[in-house]
């Protein structure tokens, strides 16, 4: 038990916090993602339907 609570004294360096918000982020889902949808230029052609 002691050693989960040696997890809250870990520090990350910016580069180090970074690295993970990337590595761990998630796409958006609905609802999040309808703007992005709703403003993309339709003339590119892209098939909402299968993207």
């Amino acid at each position: 038990m002691e050693d989960n609570f040696k997890v809250v004294d870990v520090t990350f360096v910016k580069d180090e916090l970074e690295h993970l918000n990337t590595v761990s982020k998630l796409p958006l889902e609905y609802p999040g993602n309808v703007l992005e949808i709703m403003t993309v230029d339709r003339s590119a052609g892209i098939d909402f339907h299968n993207a």
